[in-house]
This record gives C-alpha cells, sequence and structure tokens, in this order.
C-alpha cells in the first residue's frame, strides 16, 4: 500500500477486500483523494482519517462489512474525524452492506451532505428523519437509490422536481399502510420528476408487492416520463392474467 500511495496523480482509489480488512496504517499515506471506494470490515479505522487527509473528495463509495465482534457500523461515523466546524464537501455518496443510520445520528450527518446530488443508500436501517431534514436543508438530490420507502422519503421527493435517476427497492413493509405509499409515489412522486428522469427502476424484492408492480396506474405515471431512457419495473401474476382491457402487457 506504501508504494501505491506515492504514486503522484493518484485522485482515485477503490480497494474491495473480501475477508477481514488490513489496518489503518496501511492507508495512511494516502492523501488528496477525489474518489474513494472501500469495501470491507473495520470501516472505521480507515475511511474517517482518509476522508480528513482528502479535502476535495467529491466521490464516495463503500461497502460495509461487519465481524461478529464488531459494533454495528453508523453512517454518520464517515465523517467522524473531521474537525468541528469542519465539513466535507462529498457530491456522491453510495452506502450498502450493515450500516445504520439512527435518528440521533442525523444532525450530525446532513451537514455532510450539502453538496450532495446523488445519494445512494442500501443499508439495514435509516432513520426517517434523513429525509425530514434533507427536505429543511433544501439538499435536493438528481440520483437517488434507496430501499427503504417511507412516508418521509415521499415528503421529500414531492418537495421539489430535477431527479435524474430513481431506483426504488422497497422491502417488506412491517406495516399495512404500505399500499398507500406506492399509490402515492405513482399519484403524486413520479409526475413531480416526469420532465427530467431519465432512468428509473421499481423493483420490490419481497412476493406480493401489489402497489410497486406495474398496473394501469403505474403505466399511466410512466408514460408522463417523455425523457426516460433506463425502465426497470416488475409485473405480477394476476396483472399477466387480468381480461384483455385490463392486461398491462396489452395495452
Amino acid at each position: 500500500m506504501l508504494a501505491l500511495s506515492r504514486l503522484p496523480l493518484l485522485s482515485h482509489l477503490s480497494i474491495d477486500f473480501h475477508e477481514q480488512s488490513p489496518t489503518q496504517t496501511l492507508y495512511s499515506e494516502f492523501h488528496d483523494l477525489e474518489h474513494i471506494g472501500f469495501g470491507g470490515t473495520h470501516m472505521l479505522d480507515i475511511i474517517p482519517p482518509l476522508v480528513v487527509r482528502s479535502p476535495n473528495l467529491t466521490r464516495l463509495g463503500l461497502l460495509i462489512l461487519r465481524d461478529m465482534e464488531e459494533a454495528p457500523v453508523t453512517a454518520s461515523s464517515i465523517f467522524s474525524s473531521l474537525p468541528k466546524g469542519q465539513y466535507s464537501r462529498v457530491e456522491q455518496l453510495a452506502i450498502r452492506g450493515t450500516g445504520i443510520l439512527p435518528v440521533q445520528d442525523v444532525p450530525l450527518i446532513v451537514p455532510h451532505l450539502r453538496h450532495l446530488t446523488s445519494l445512494r443508500i442500501h443499508i439495514d436501517d435509516v432513520a426517517p428523519e434523513l429525509w425530514s431534514a434533507m427536505r429543511i436543508e433544501k439538499i435536493c438530490l438528481r440520483d437517488v437509490s434507496v430501499d427503504i420507502v417511507n412516508d418521509a422519503l415521499l415528503e421529500y421527493l414531492v418537495s421539489y422536481s430535477g431527479v435524474k435517476s430513481m431506483t426504488l427497492v422497497p422491502k417488506q413493509p412491517v406495516m399495512p399502510s404500505h399500499v398507500d405509499v406506492s399509490f402515492r409515489f405513482w399519484g403524486e412522486i413520479l409526475p413531480k420528476h416526469a420532465d427530467t428522469l431519465l432512468q428509473l427502476c421499481v423493483q420490490p424484492n419481497y412476493k406480493r408487492s401489489g402497489g410497486w408492480c406495474l398496473d394501469t396506474r403505474s403505466l399511466d405515471a410512466i408514460r408522463q416520463c417523455k425523457r426516460l431512457e433506463i425502465l426497470g419495473v416488475q409485473v405480477d401474476r394476476e396483472t399477466l392474467e387480468a381480461e384483455d382491457e385490463m392486461n398491462i402487457i396489452s395495452r
């Protein structure tokens, strides 16, 4: 690693460890990176100091793996080594894996997201208050990818327009009102971004996902997206077997 850190023009670093990650000292000489990608365990020993030494960092992608002995990694800890009053200028942030973002950490992370245009967050738990705080701060994403879909997210997305890429991978809901969430997405949220949306992916990862699947309502909403180039949706069996005018395929 020391030899790599001495490359004079190195600005992008992406390393994935399939097993246990090495110690932080192996990364201690890297600095002034603009793009960091990391996948492995012991992320808190490696990434926060690296963020401090990379003040021009604009893109950060993390796959959080966790040993059984490790405590859960909170998303806000990524920026925990920055001095008080100094905030990240990261524009693209992708986090997936075994991390969490509890409600008490939302005020800690939001100041570091003010320059964000792309957020892809697929971790174990994300407090709904994140979206409320981003709405208040008027942080308007152009690229959003999530797998926890709730009312707070929809309130955020309906508060502005201009999203270009949207990926929703709804998890199995714990509340029966999830159907209303999907209704509101197709009826209010998608039309809000229809003029700018280039890519849309709605792929629920559980069976009987009902309102998230393609039907006449969602079809009408998607048809408003005249600039759409990439589309990923699911069709359930009941829709396929519907009679003539109700069959989404024949439409």
